[in-house]
């Protein structure tokens, strides 16, 4: 075969077996049953696994945090005027989370809402919000479904270390891996503004297709938290 003919081969083969590896990599997809803030419903479900562990190792997932069998539970089980009403309930298994112990056994209710592009958390029934996994900063900021634009980010294997972030932050991943879930694309919302006032700071991992991926709560001297969307 000519050297040229040869050339034209090889770029021909490569386009080929390129075009076939997309074939059997199907791009992932939503499921209609959790709870999707682009479609919210009621019945839809997700379940999230604990995650505790040193405030500055936390997101990297390393040898400094450590998964406990502790699930939260979030349903929505009615909608109205106010939104779509969500059920919070906590499963624990022995020792958890100091934070939670003393209210452990109590069902949250809140509402989900949209508002312009964003997401918004409302409080049901109580004098004031409770939530184990929606921050203040939800209420006050809402989370943008739109694709944020700000700044790319391969990864978050680094050490955070949340208190020196300061104010709010914005970027997205192209990636995430979480429990073998591959998830193409996320937005991280990083809110520290409440470690000034000795009240703890939130980030966020979501997707107006997968719902929230990922939340993390820490204070500037206790330990730290996230709660991880299991998969279907």
């Amino acid at each position: 075969m000519a050297p040229e003919n040869l050339l034209t081969y090889l770029l021909l083969l490569t386009l080929a077996l390129s075009a076939c590896h997309k074939d059997h990599t199907p791009e992932l997809q939503p499921n209609p049953n959790r709870i999707r803030f682009d479609a919210l419903a009621v019945g839809q479900k997700s379940r999230y696994l604990a995650l505790t562990g040193e405030r500055q190792y936390l997101l990297a997932q390393d040898q400094q945090s450590v998964y406990s069998d502790d699930t939260l539970e979030l349903q929505i089980v009615a909608k109205d005027e106010n939104g779509y009403l969500v059920e919070e309930t906590l499963h624990t298994n022995g020792d958890f989370f100091t934070g939670y112990k003393a209210d452990k056994d109590s069902v949250y209710q809140y509402y989900l809402s949209i508002s312009g592009d964003s997401l918004f958390v409302r409080k049901s029934g109580y004098s004031y919000f409770r939530s184990r996994i929606f921050g203040s900063q939800v209420i006050v900021k809402g989370l943008i479904l739109t694709d944020f634009t700000e700044q790319r980010q391969e990864r978050l294997t680094r050490r955070f270390r949340f208190s020196e972030i300061g104010g709010t932050k914005r970027f997205y991943m192209l990636s995430y891996a979480l429990f073998d879930v591959l998830y193409p694309r996320l937005n991280v919302f990083i809110s520290n503004d409440p470690l000034r006032y000795d009240v703890n700071g939130e980030t966020y991992l979501y997707t107006a297709t997968f719902g929230l991926v990922r939340f993390a709560t820490y204070g500037v001297d206790t330990e730290a938290i996230s709660w991880n969307l299991l998969p279907q």
